[in-house]
């Protein structure tokens, strides 16, 4: 707010038409005197030696309405005929030197500026900024939080919090003059997923300039790489970070790849009329490799049938993987699995009931523990029903081959020792 300064003006008096005792409000001058004085309020006079503050003119009288005793000044009696004078009093002079220390303040040489504080106790702090179109930013402080509000003052751009976080909304974080955005971390830098883990399946998506997904990571551990080149069909890769031995699909204009964890090839699937053709390309054993050789060639004759065996190829990488150990369970994960060792039990034994994460016409093999002191044991009921007797894996070398049929819900025994 700017200050209300007293107003000047220059040679004014008048002569005292009427005595004033010393609690009068009011002072009559001579016939069209009160012309002489500004017709700006409020204005300092002196008659005698008494400061009188005008604050307002008597409507069609030379009469104006004071306040006595103004300055420090005394209030007493004044008779007709005083000089009334607009004099240039100490009063209009410390206006003006307090209204130069203010500015003084907000131009100080950084060593001589002194600290400023906005508000005190619990109240909201704003500051208000406009540019040359009215329009309004705006800067609130409230429970110890700074916001910083965008021009139009209802988007919320950044605030800073109590506990020293940085929130950025809905906005860009730009780099230098030439576009580039750098980060700097003496350690990681750690991009957060459903940090308050509310299981939102949020995900982290970096986008190219034409507004399409190029990386996404979710909060699961999958990742999507994805290519949305001009005129070329979308790639995409999916790839499970942290599990062992998983494979993944991985579609390249018309072909059809399957990748390992390390993203390389092991069969390419080029598609033609009503099925998948299996590529030149020959399906490895990836089971069998050493330093000195390569891995064993299964062959390349085998042609895959899109409508009969293809949802099948999905468990084909699980089939050659190594023996996985069952979770001690009674209804333990078979998860694209061929070959479970049963793991020695310490604590109690354990009577499998079903196996979970199956799928029809899988195959597996439990093979037997040693040194076992409870017993693993399946019995011929629920969905073994189908099986040759209980079956006990604790005892070193033993094994049950079992394959799913989802028509019945059974698992039906192919062979034991």
């Amino acid at each position: 707010m700017a200050t209300e300064f007293l107003t000047p003006k220059n040679f004014t008096s008048g002569i005292l038409a009427v005595d004033i005792d010393s609690d009068d409000l009011s002072i009559e001058l001579d016939t069209g005197e009160a012309g002489n004085f500004p017709s700006v309020f409020p204005f300092h006079v002196v008659i005698d030696n008494e400061v009188l503050t005008v604050t307002e003119k008597v409507s069609g009288a030379d009469e104006f309405v004071v306040t006595r005793g103004a300055e420090s000044s005394t209030a007493v009696v004044h008779f007709i005929g005083a000089e009334v004078k607009l004099a240039i009093t100490a009063g209009y002079v410390s206006e003006i030197q307090e209204a130069v220390n203010v500015l003084e303040g907000l131009v100080l040489d950084p060593d001589e500026m002194p600290d400023m504080v906005l508000g005190t106790g619990t109240a909201e702090t704003k500051i208000e900024m406009y540019n040359a179109s009215a329009q309004k930013a705006l800067i609130k402080a409230a429970s110890a939080i700074l916001s910083l509000f965008a021009p139009n003052n209802t988007t919320l751009g950044l605030q800073v919090l109590d506990g020293g976080n940085i929130q950025v909304q809905g906005g860009k974080v730009s780099g230098a003059l030439g576009g580039l955005l750098e980060l700097f971390a003496d350690t990681d830098c750690r991009v957060f997923l459903d940090a308050d883990n509310n299981g939102t399946n949020q995900s982290f998506t970096i986008y190219n300039g034409a507004g399409n997904v190029a990386l996404r990571v979710y909060e699961s551990g999958t990742m999507s790489l994805c290519r949305n080149d001009a005129g070329t069909a979308g790639e995409v890769i999916f790839h499970m970070c942290g599990a062992s031995r998983n494979f993944y699909w991985k579609t390249l204009s018309t072909n059809l790849m399957l990748t390992n964890d390390l993203n390389d090839e092991i069969v390419r699937f080029n598609y033609a009329g009503s099925r998948f053709l299996k590529d030149l390309k020959p399906l490895y054993n990836w089971d069998n490799v050493t330093e000195d050789q390569g891995p064993t060639n299964l062959g390349s004759a085998t042609e895959i049938w899109k409508d009969a065996h293809i949802k099948n190829v999905v468990n084909y990488g699980a089939i050659i993987s190594p023996p996985q150990t069952l979770a001690i369970s009674a209804t333990p994960s078979i998860l694209n699995g061929r070959v479970f060792k049963v793991p020695a039990l310490t604590a109690a034994n354990i009577a499998v009931t079903s196996f979970a994460d199956l799928v029809d016409g899988q195959e597996i093999i439990l093979l037997g523990t040693t040194n076992a002191t409870y017993t693993w044991t399946i019995a011929a009921s629920n969905t073994f029903s189908l099986i040759d007797g209980a079956w006990t894996g604790s005892t070193a070398g033993a094994s049950l081959h079992l394959i799913y049929d989802s028509s019945t819900s059974k698992w039906i025994e192919i062979s034991r020792r």
